[in-house]
């Protein structure tokens, strides 16, 4: 997968998991894990997704 899109799906999935983060917490009170797990999962995919894409712009500068 691209950069791009990488940062497009981590996107997804970490407001995926913010919506039911909020959800629980309204309804339950307390957080659960797997809305936890989604946000970090996301964050960590975009975190990587942006790290991939300096690194092949780097590359592509040191190239010409």
């Amino acid at each position: 997968m691209t950069p791009k899109t990488l940062k497009t799906v981590s996107l997804v999935v970490a407001a995926l998991g913010l919506a039911l983060l909020v959800m629980m917490v309204t309804t339950e009170g307390e957080p659960g894990a797997l809305p936890l797990g989604l946000v970090l999962l996301g964050a960590i995919g975009y975190g990587g997704a942006r790290w991939r894409a300096r690194a092949r712009s780097v590359v592509s500068e040191t190239r010409r």
